[in-house]
């Protein structure tokens, strides 16, 4: 009968580098929905939570388009596509890095699961299919625990994309902003002075 090698666990287990979730301060509310969606993957989550976090892209409205000349109106709309399709970009990164996270936990589970059978001192996992089947699982760990830590890695970095791009992203709405409502003040100037004008005239009495 095969023989079971003393204290496996004690010889052979080794930790690696554990998962690590995102987290962040919340203090005015508006960021603990996407740490919950860069952590769950949850598309409907991920989306509400990088509303929350960034600033709101106003809209031109079509009397403020009118004034642009052609030039200016295509220079103008270049730049909210812009800023729309980082913002597809930036929640499909989000849901990504979510989606691997979410799985982290089972991964680990399972990881346990081979580790323990793998190094178990039951006489029914060490007859001679137990044995091989012991030597395939802890293959299996020997394999995949190292490639955790750059994975593990790989996702701290990842997850810092979304937040720089999320930067990046609300300046440039800023601008844009910015300029909507120059614009709107602008066109609210002129409407008082036309308004204005037209009553003076309107008033206007030949002497």
């Amino acid at each position: 009968m095969a023989r079971s090698i003393p204290n496996m666990p004690e010889r052979y287990l080794a930790q690696f580098s554990p998962w690590h979730l995102a987290n962040a301060a919340d203090v005015y509310s508006n960021t603990g929905t996407w740490i919950s969606g860069v952590n769950s993957g949850t598309v409907p989550t991920i989306l509400s939570g990088y509303q929350q976090a960034t600033s709101e892209l106003l809209q031109y409205t079509s009397g403020h388009l009118g004034l642009l000349s052609p030039s200016d109106l295509a220079r103008a709309k270049a730049q909210y596509a812009s800023v729309e399709l980082a913002d597809g970009a930036n929640t499909l990164g989000m849901a990504t890095i979510g989606s691997l996270r979410s799985s982290t936990q089972n991964i680990d589970q399972r990881l346990a699961t081979l580790e323990q059978d793998s190094l178990s001192a039951d006489p029914s996992m060490n007859t001679e299919i137990g044995v091989s089947q012991q030597g395939e699982r802890g293959q299996a760990c020997s394999e995949f625990e190292p490639a955790k830590t750059p994975t593990n890695c790989s996702l701290r970095y990842l997850s810092s994309r979304p937040l720089r791009n999320k930067q990046l992203r609300d300046q440039q709405t800023n601008a844009i902003n910015a300029e909507i409502l120059r614009q709107a003040q602008l066109q609210g100037a002129m409407n008082e002075v036309l308004g204005g004008f037209g009553q003076d005239v309107s008033n206007y009495q030949i002497p």
